[in-house]
């Protein structure tokens, strides 16, 4: 009796294990840096798992901020939009927020604008994007910035 139930233990964690491995492979998140002029730009992308071409947004954030957004917004909505609706994303940095080690005085409408950009046309090299279909959003300064960066 105890050997099956020691079995059945061992089998309820694998399933657990199979289950949770399942989970994570819905979506891939990956640390890229972007190289634009002056500067290279942090970024992360959250690819969805399969094949195809996948329609793709860039992430602007707001000042002050980072390309998780505040309370993680970008963070937390990436894989969401991966897993449930299909949608690659990249996040970034602007200069002098996050991981960007450019000075926050390259920071403009003109400089993000670029660096939105650069992200788009990153994304539009991955094999798995839709480079006919890549769309911006921002939050807060990001909104104006993905504005400004529609005339792309």
């Amino acid at each position: 009796m105890k050997k099956l139930l020691a079995l059945v233990c061992v089998l309820v964690f694998c399933l657990s294990l199979l289950s949770a491995s399942a989970e994570e492979a819905a979506y891939m998140e990956t640390v890229v840096s972007i190289p634009n002029g002056d500067h290279d730009i942090p970024a992360t992308v959250c690819l969805p798992a399969g094949e195809g071409k996948f329609p793709a947004v860039v992430m602007l954030h707001g000042t002050a901020s980072n390309r998780e957004e505040a309370g993680n917004g970008y963070k937390m909505a990436a894989p969401v939009l991966a897993e449930k609706y299909g949608i690659a994303t990249i996040r970034i940095d602007f200069p002098g927020n996050g991981e960007s080690t450019a000075d926050y005085m390259l920071y403009t409408f003109k400089s993000a604008v670029a660096d939105a950009v650069a992200a788009a046309n990153y994304m539009k090299t991955l094999p798995t994007v839709n480079p006919e279909a890549i769309g911006v959003m921002g939050w807060s300064q990001g909104g104006t910035d993905a504005l400004l960066a529609c005339a792309w």
